[in-house]
């Protein structure tokens, strides 16, 4: 083996060691750029420039609603990403349907 795919294998061992840790990874423990609303029963992750959609603010009715659905209790909090892909979805429909017609 030469020095090159030394140093290749070491970059994706550190690449795959620190990906756990990094903004891609949906359990990271790091958040970077993301700022985290406490509610009752869940946490709410979104973009830290962008505004918070205002349906995530009834994140609670939401999560008992479902619990009522599936006759279950959640045992532990839960944790809601938002992104400002949802955003960029918006805006690419309104383009894919001005290209449509």
């Amino acid at each position: 083996m030469s020095w090159k795919h030394g140093v290749v294998y070491l970059l994706v061992l550190a690449f795959l060691a620190a990906f756990p840790y990094g903004p891609l990874f949906a359990w990271s423990p790091v958040h970077s750029g993301y700022l985290k609303l406490r509610f009752t029963r869940a946490d709410v992750l979104y973009p830290e420039g962008g505004p918070l959609d205002a349906a995530y603010r009834d994140v609670d009715r939401f999560v008992a609603m479902a619990e009522a659905f599936h006759r279950l209790r959640y045992s532990k909090r839960i944790t809601v990403h938002s992104d400002l892909f949802d955003a960029v979805h918006q805006w690419n429909m309104g383009r894919w349907r001005s290209l449509a017609a």
